[in-house]
C-alpha cells in the first residue's frame, strides 16, 4: 500500500511569503501615516476657516470683532469663542485643535492649545481692525516666536506641507486689516510677504 503525503509549505517558501508582507508593511505604513497628518491639516484649515466666518459675521453685527480667543477655553479675559457661541450662535460648536495631544499640560501652556488661539484687534487710532486664527500644525508646537502682540510685533512661522509633511510652522489664517501692522513672517513683514491660508 502506498502511503499518501501530504504536502505543505516548506520554511523557505513561508520565509519569503513574511518578507513579502514586511516589505508591504514598510511602505504602506508611512504612507498611511502621512495621509492621517494631511487629513488632519485639513480638518484644521476647515475649522479655522469655520471660525473666520464666524468671527466676519460678528463683525457684521457688532461693528468689532470678538475678543482674543485664549488656549483655555475657561479664560476669564480672552473669551472671543464663548462670544460667538451665546447668546447668537455663530459658531454651532467650539473646534479643538486635531494637533493636540497632551491633555495632561496646564491649561495656559502655550506649547499645546487644546482649541485654536485667536487674536483679534480692533484699534481704530492705528487702523488696526484684524483677526488671526492659530492652530499648532503637524509639529504640534506653537512656533510664535518673539512676543504675543500682534498686529504690533512678533515672528510667525507658517506651516508648509513642501517642507515635509510634519514639518515646523503653526497654521494660520488672518481677516480684516492686518496688513496695517507690524507682524512678520520669518522677519518679513505682511504687506511684502502677502497672505497666509487665506
Amino acid at each position: 500500500m502506498h502511503r499518501k503525503v501530504k504536502a505543505g509549505f516548506t520554511l523557505i517558501e513561508l520565509l519569503i511569503v513574511v518578507a513579502i508582507i514586511a516589505i508591504l508593511a514598510a511602505i504602506a505604513i508611512p504612507n498611511f501615516l502621512e495621509a492621517q497628518v494631511r487629513s488632519k491639516v485639513s480638518r484644521c484649515k476647515t475649522d479655522i476657516r469655520t471660525i473666520a466666518v464666524a468671527w466676519e459675521a460678528y463683525r457684521v453685527d457688532w461693528n468689532c470683532y470678538p475678543l482674543d480667543q485664549d488656549n483655555d477655553i475657561r479664560s476669564t479675559t480672552q473669551y472671543g469663542l464663548k462670544q460667538v457661541t451665546t447668546p447668537v450662535s455663530y459658531l454651532t460648536s467650539v473646534p479643538v485643535d486635531p494637533f493636540f495631544t497632551n491633555w495632561g499640560l496646564a491649561a495656559d501652556d502655550d506649547r499645546f492649545a487644546p482649541y485654536y488661539e485667536i487674536a483679534s484687534e480692533q484699534v481704530t487710532v492705528t487702523g488696526f481692525d484684524c483677526f488671526c486664527i492659530q492652530g499648532l500644525g503637524p509639529d504640534r508646537d506653537d512656533d510664535f516666536s518673539s512676543n504675543d502682540s500682534w498686529p504690533n510685533g512678533g515672528n510667525v512661522r507658517p506651516y508648509d506641507p513642501t517642507n515635509g509633511t510634519i514639518s515646523d510652522g503653526d497654521i494660520y489664517r488672518l481677516g480684516g486689516n492686518y496688513r496695517d501692522g507690524q507682524w512678520n513672517v520669518w522677519g518679513i513683514p505682511y504687506q511684502q510677504w502677502g497672505s497666509i491660508g487665506n
